[in-house]
């Protein structure tokens, strides 16, 4: 039989179909991986999955997380839905519960991942961003490790080229770049192209403090949201390190968004930036080597532990419930992970696999996931563990930031904190 190829252009997306028999899954990729290297990527493997008798349509154009959940509750009230969509561990939170017309938004994919055993080939805190309210409601497809400092390679050297390990250390390493004129830390409050929220960095920051530490702080504080340890002594130390960033921030930060101070490491603006491994994408599309040009380190004293946030494609809850689940059991498959993971720099959900070809940061994040997973301490990010625009993040965003700015001493944050993410 003849294979012929139809290809429509919609929008600024390509859409792919082939004939045959089999109903398509409908694929829409998130703002979050819109850049040429990723559709690349997804292109390809569209090709080799139909091969396979896994047919799927992709739409490639950016489309923010509400706009998404937009679209996932038409076509789910409309009953006749084979769509899948990417979905950030924050989004999988705010959607696992959700209902429309007595149906709930998201399809509970527990078979396929008992029958792959996805138990065994995940992580188990993946695991639990997967499935928030109890079943799996996400194929876990990219971590990103978050606990990492970016320095222009350059003013380190001239700053003494030494890894600061401490907090001492680190403190030395920012007063050192501002003897030298130049901005030590690149910080934003600014809502990033991705990210609605304002203030989303210095809670990333405030966790990688309370992680550096003290790890089991950071699992009673931000993972069990402990009240009293929130409101106590630890609490109160990790506000009052983060106070102790203030002199090294300069004025422009709460106009500049997470993009631009990047931009302002690599140009040498300023010394490094505390951000995701997402900066990697960034830097390689601006041209920038990562690890040269660019020196990522971990944050101090969280050496050997990682935080992370998790990226998941995620079906809506009716339509043609096969091709879904076969869509769900090819995105586990080794191919699919190492490819996608690859091109967006960053780890593969899946345990057990490499990566080729990859920048020194990238290999330096699978390597950094991989030995986490094995001494159980890798940790999900409290920032992004539920969706960015509910009263609850927002509260606490705004503790962190009126606390950054001055405003308030640390006793009254930590108590704060307590009363907003504390159970």
């Amino acid at each position: 039989m003849l294979i012929r190829w139809l290809f429509l252009f919609f929008l600024s997306g390509i859409w792919w179909t082939k004939a045959v028999a089999q109903e398509p899954v409908y694929f829409y990729l998130g703002a979050s991986v819109w850049d040429t290297p990723v559709e690349a990527a997804w292109q390809q493997l569209q090709q080799n999955a139909e091969e396979k008798g896994v047919i799927w349509k992709s739409d490639l154009v950016a489309i923010d997380g509400g706009g998404i959940e937009g679209l996932l509750r038409s076509v789910v009230s409309h009953g006749d839905s084979k769509y899948a969509v990417m979905a950030t561990d924050s989004r999988l939170h705010a959607w696992a519960t959700k209902r429309v017309d007595d149906k709930p938004l998201l399809m509970d994919i527990t078979e396929v991942a008992k029958q792959q055993q996805w138990d065994q080939l995940i992580p188990k805190p993946v695991q639990s961003t997967a499935k928030p309210a109890g079943s799996w409601v996400g194929v876990p497809l990219t971590v990103t490790t978050t606990n990492l400092m970016w320095v222009n390679a350059d003013i380190f050297d001239k700053a003494g080229g030494k890894i600061p390990t401490t907090w001492e250390a680190f403190i030395d390493l920012l007063a050192k770049i501002k003897a030298m004129g130049v901005t030590p830390l690149a910080h934003t409050d600014t809502a990033t192209r991705f990210l609605e929220s304002p203030a989303w960095e210095a809670g990333q920051i405030l966790e990688a403090i309370t992680l550096g530490l003290d790890h089991q702080l950071y699992h009673q504080a931000f993972i069990e949201r402990n009240k009293q340890v929130l409101a106590g002594a630890g609490m109160i130390k990790a506000f009052d390190r983060l106070a102790q960033l203030r002199p090294y921030l300069d004025h422009g930060y709460d106009y500049r968004d997470s993009y631009q101070a990047t931009k302002a490491v690599y140009e040498g603006k300023a010394g490094l930036q505390i951000a995701p491994g997402w900066v990697r994408r960034w830097l390689i599309d601006d041209g920038i080597q990562p690890g040269q040009d660019l020196v990522c380190l971990p944050f101090p004293g969280t050496q050997g532990s990682v935080q992370f946030h998790a990226s998941h494609v995620a079906m809506a809850s009716v339509g043609d419930d096969k091709a879904k689940a076969n869509f769900a059991a090819w995105l586990m498959n080794p191919d699919v992970q190492t490819t996608i993971n690859a091109a967006s720099a960053s780890v593969p959900a899946r345990s057990g696999l490499s990566l080729n070809n990859v920048d020194s940061c990238t290999q330096q994040a699978v390597n950094a996931v991989a030995s986490a997973t094995e001494s159980d301490q890798l940790y999900p990010l409290f920032s992004f563990s539920q969706e960015p625009s509910t009263e609850l993040m927002q509260s606490y965003y705004n503790i962190i930031l009126t606390f950054l700015r001055g405003e308030i001493d640390s006793q009254t944050a930590a108590n704060q904190l307590a009363n907003v993410i504390g159970l």
